[in-house]
């Protein structure tokens, strides 16, 4: 026994300093949303871990979490038991409304880094998600949503705006040096930085739906089951012209209110020309802004607009937004697809088949022009062939008396002169006579 109690006493005092460096270490929980792809996401994590706990020499202990590269980033970070909880994701307005409310009831310091080449420092507002299905049906958008985190102690980092060339199809690259230095630099500043005191839930800065989305909803199935049939000048309660702007303020993420007076277009363009096959939300996203903004100075829908080449016209672009809220009857349904085909309301074989007929006839001419230019091309080089024969007879004919000619190869001359010949020569009648 006297043996024993000397060793654990050596034992304590060996372990104190270590148990004590590890109570002061500042725990990091490190996760990310499913960017690129599971090994590639947990590669960038890692690294990301690497180069934090190398700079700071054990004073910051980083946490990978092992459900990383899955939706639900921001649930696992507000769950998670740690100091410092650090989530990688792109801009979802519905997820950044969650952490800063949970940031304001808790002492754990959030950090947000957006993965995405959206500057939300300078963007005016940020839409609901195409997929947010989670958020309460009367949310719509998050308006500054830079200054909203920091308003509620969250640590926004951006790398994409520091190194812009480092992304691939709108996400920062997994395997980039610069960015994950960046990241970490920033992650461990903050955390040195500590949490802020004054930390707040602007709820001026959070767009709600003044009108339940599924009024809307319902009146724009209406106009997708009647397709087939000419579209009529009102559905329900609103006027088409009031649900093409509702419909189409409702996918940009403008609070969905009663919409005032709209008159119609003076001349609604029937059929849409030169558009794709398919179109992202974005696209629509687009499309649905270029009409507020119509609607909103002229007082009246737009006869058609003109993207990206096509022109799409009035019936199409209430059609189109219409199968785009049909279904949004409630909160697990208001998600959009990420791409969707574009339909027509009217169709005309002829003039469907007229962007085909341009392009043919284009081609055609584009044939007929090389063609052309091919001709002209030979006729100049047999030309410059044609002036070069005649300077070299001019040179051979001046060089020689002028009833002798030099019998060339490509000559179609023949000279009278007779040249010594191997072969015995022909004898006339009288000269075999006198033989």
């Amino acid at each position: 026994m006297k043996k024993i109690i000397p060793l654990l006493l050596l034992s304590l005092i060996i372990l104190c300093p270590i148990i004590a460096e590890s109570a002061d270490a500042t725990t990091v929980f490190l996760t990310s949303d499913n960017l690129h792809e599971h090994d590639a996401d947990f590669a960038r994590l890692n690294d990301i871990k690497e180069r934090i706990e190398s700079k700071t020499n054990g004073d910051i202990v980083v946490v990978v979490d092992d459900s990383a590269s899955n939706p639900g980033e921001g649930t696992r970070v507000m769950a998670a038991r740690c100091d410092v909880a650090v989530t990688i994701a792109g801009a979802c307005a519905g997820n950044l409304v969650d952490l800063a409310d949970y940031s304001t009831k808790v002492s754990k310091k959030i950090i947000y880094v957006n993965a995405g080449t959206l500057d939300l420092n300078t963007i005016n507002f940020l839409r609901r998600s195409y997929d947010d299905n989670w958020s309460h049906y009367t949310f719509a958008s998050v308006k500054s949503p830079g200054k909203f985190l920091n308003d509620a102690g969250i640590t926004l980092i951006q790398p994409a705006q520091e190194y812009p060339d480092d992304c691939y199809k709108g996400i920062i690259a997994y395997d980039s040096d610069n960015v994950n230095e960046y990241i970490a630099n920033e992650i461990i500043n903050a955390v040195y930085a500590g949490t802020s005191e004054n930390k707040q839930l602007d709820t001026d800065l959070i767009v709600y739906h003044k009108l339940d989305p599924k009024y809307l909803a319902e009146d724009s199935k209406k106009i997708v089951d009647g397709h087939g049939s000419d579209m009529q000048e009102s559905y329900g309660s609103y006027t088409t012209p009031q649900l093409l702007y509702m419909s189409a303020s409702y996918i940009d993420g403008y609070g969905l209110e009663v919409p005032g007076e709209f008159g119609a277009p003076d001349n609604p363009q029937k059929y849409s020309s030169f558009t794709k096959g398919e179109y992202s939300f974005n696209d629509y996203y687009n499309m649905a802004d270029m009409v507020v903004d119509y609607m909103n100075e002229h007082g009246k829908a737009p006869d058609s607009i003109n993207y990206e080449g096509a022109t799409i016209g009035y019936y199409d672009l209430v059609y189109n937004f219409a199968l785009l809220s049909e279904d949004d009857t409630s909160a697990s349904t208001m998600n959009f697809p990420s791409e969707m085909a574009f339909h027509k309301y009217y169709s005309d074989f002829l003039f469907d088949i007229l962007p085909i007929g341009m392009i043919i006839v284009a081609i055609i001419l584009i044939l007929l022009i090389v063609r052309s230019i091919i001709r002209r091309i030979k006729r100049r080089i047999r030309r410059r062939k044609e002036r070069k024969y005649r300077k070299r007879m001019q040179k051979e004919r001046y060089g020689r008396n002028p009833r002798q000619f030099h019998r060339n190869m490509d000559s179609r001359y023949y000279s009278d002169y007779d040249y010594p010949s191997n072969q015995p020569k022909r004898l006339n009648r009288q000269e075999r006579r006198r033989r």
